[in-house]
């Protein structure tokens, strides 16, 4: 596949589109066989999978997968990147996060070469836009990204924005921005039930090659909120420590590790004799 990633424009000039073709490459782990699906996370899971297979492109087009930090949001986006690369290795995919988009434009802006920087998005087959939530106030930015979306739309390029913002994902953009996405779909991903993140945080386990005990699994999740960031993040520091110091993986250690990983939060109140009674 030709993964297109624009290079930022310098002070010699603007990329051509030859040099936007990077070694850039999707997450390998963020793919659809590796999303565990939920009620909550059900809608946005399964559009992504249809633009991905190209079925539901005009119709989901644009698509906004929107929710809280630390969602599956992200790994959703690069999903769709991993499937079409896999199904179509001569598609062109653009990924940029808003910040990346927004630095480009200034920069395109200074030169007076907004025009050459349009182009480099035109010829695109999927424009997949992490962080949208970051262009809210900033109408200049969102009028270009108005013209390049007009332009890809009727080409048929199938668009993807992901946005923090879970109520609705379109209130970030002004309202002229805001009618010409008339015909998209808004995926709401809801914080994970606890049934999700106890399978999430067996997943992660096995991946790295551990099969925790079901209530060490449970003490993960009660203290890791519903993050998944959080989640995943507690497993690794419980398994690096295993591999790293060469110390088993007890109830006591547990307690230990995710007290310092967590002592921040008001809601760590387990208490080693809680975990003792599970084990």
């Amino acid at each position: 596949m030709s993964e297109i990633s624009i290079k930022p424009i310098t002070e010699k000039g603007i990329c051509n589109k030859q040099e936007n073709i990077e070694s850039i490459l999707p997450i390998d782990e963020y793919t659809f066989e590796n999303f565990i699906i939920a009620e909550s996370n059900k809608l946005a899971y399964t559009s992504a999978l249809a633009v991905a297979g190209g079925d539901k492109k005009q119709l989901f087009n644009p698509l906004f997968i929107c929710g809280s930090s630390g969602l599956g949001k992200t790994h959703l986006l690069h999903a769709i990147w991993n499937f079409v690369k896999k199904q179509n290795p001569q598609s062109k995919i653009i990924y940029k996060t808003s910040d990346e988009f927004m630095g480009e434009l200034f920069r395109a802006t200074r030169q007076s070469k907004t025009s050459e920087f349009r182009d480099n998005y035109t010829y695109a087959d999927y424009f997949l836009m992490d962080d949208s939530c970051f262009i809210s106030g900033k109408p200049g930015t969102q009028l270009e990204l108005l013209k390049i979306f007009n332009i890809l739309f009727e080409s048929g390029t199938q668009v993807v924005f992901v946005s923090d913002k879970s109520a609705n994902g379109m209130h970030v953009f002004e309202h002229g921005l805001r009618t010409s996405f008339h015909s998209c779909l808004i995926a709401d991903i809801r914080p994970p039930e606890k049934t999700l993140c106890k399978a999430i945080v067996k997943q992660k386990a096995q991946q790295l090659g551990v099969a925790l005990p079901e209530n060490i699994i449970a003490y993960i999740v009660a203290n890791a909120g519903t993050n998944i960031w959080h989640l995943e993040g507690a497993v690794k520091t419980i398994i690096s420590h295993r591999d790293i110091m060469d110390e088993e993986i007890t109830g006591d250690s547990v307690v230990t590790r995710l007290k310092l990983l967590f002592k921040d939060k008001k809601e760590y109140n387990i208490t080693r004799s809680f975990m003792l009674k599970s084990i």
